[in-house]
């Protein structure tokens, strides 16, 4: 066992290179720190492992170290959403803690820290293989918008009627933040059809569900948003943010919104926000079919249906009542 000495020792050198890397204007190597506290470069190796596995100092790609940013909470937040994101877009045959460190520019301890932390709140768990893949655990965050929620019982019928009548995908969206999120799909059963998967999520200002929402929402936060905005293009399509406005007045006027390639190429929808009994927007109930399937007289003809349709169910808002606006 060592002495209490030699811990102290120990200790100290641990103090020492915290300073001297703290102190340095530029990320120093194992040599360099080896050299401003006066030690061997095998001690000094060992010294900064431990201080990097326990988050006191970071390791960037030319293996030099510096201190974490401030705001560590943050940092490790940033870094864990960020891993979960990748771990989901790596599907079904999963990804290596290796990989995933790599890609995201991490050491191998801060990755492993973070698929630790994310596999103890059952986001994700791994296989005999070594990958990391995303845990069916993370049903449980989403059962508010899922299989318990009240709104959904109350609108499947709707949406099995309108596939039966229209032949087209049917989705059901929740707005979150300033993005629409695919809560519930059913798919078109035609040979070429378009399909949004639950939990794709997009900009309010592109796309039939999208604007539905944003049309209801106050005219200052709108124009706030609009004011500071930089639209993406997702198609061909460009977002005009002039004619966006005055979209919006059409769109609350009518009851519906319409789109024609703006979000997926090749692709049209047409959409109308279902009320709460508050007045707020439970959600956006939207058709999208493939172009060449329909006119803009055919949108039009949807969306007027839509609008009677659920004004008939749901003239009262759509029970339970939601809290707020975003999802």
């Amino acid at each position: 066992m060592p002495e209490p000495k030699n811990q102290l020792q120990t200790l100290q050198r641990a103090f020492d290179v915290v300073r001297v890397v703290s102190e340095a204007e530029r990320p120093l190597s194992t040599s360099e720190i080896a050299e401003a506290i006066g030690t061997g470069t095998t001690i000094a190796h060992r010294i900064v492992r431990s201080l990097e596995a326990n988050g006191y100092l970071v390791r960037d790609a030319d293996k030099r170290f510096t201190r974490p940013e401030s705001g560590g909470m943050t940092r490790t937040l940033d870094e864990g959403l960020r891993i979960l994101r990748e771990v989901s877009a790596a599907g079904a045959r999963g990804v290596t803690a290796a990989t995933l460190a790599g890609r995201m520019g991490l050491t191998a301890s801060q990755a492993d820290a973070a698929l630790d932390q994310l596999a103890r709140a059952g986001l994700v768990d791994t296989r005999s293989g070594g990958e990391w893949a995303i845990s069916p655990g993370i049903l449980t965050y989403a059962r508010p918008v899922l299989s318990e929620n009240a709104q959904l019982a109350a609108l499947r019928p709707l949406m099995r009627d309108l596939a039966e009548t229209y032949g087209e995908t049917v989705t059901w969206f929740r707005r979150a933040g300033w993005d629409q999120v695919v809560v519930e799909m059913i798919p078109s059963m035609r040979p070429v059809r378009y399909v949004l998967d639950p939990g794709t999520r997009f900009p309010l200002y592109v796309g039939a569900g999208g604007k539905a929402h944003l049309a209801q929402l106050p005219g200052d936060e709108v124009d706030a948003y609009l004011d500071g905005l930089s639209p993406q293009i997702f198609t061909r399509f460009s977002v005009d943010l002039d004619a966006l406005r005055q979209e919006l007045v059409l769109i609350r006027s009518r009851g519906y919104a319409t789109s024609i390639g703006e979000r997926v190429e090749g692709a049209a929808a047409v959409a109308v926000p279902v009320p709460t009994h508050e007045g707020e927007v439970a959600g956006v109930l939207g058709v999208m079919m493939p172009i060449f399937r329909i006119t803009p007289e055919d949108l039009g003809a949807i969306g007027d249906d839509l609008v009677s349709r659920t004004r008939a169910l749901f003239s009262g808002g759509l029970t339970p009542p939601m809290t707020g606006r975003t999802g």
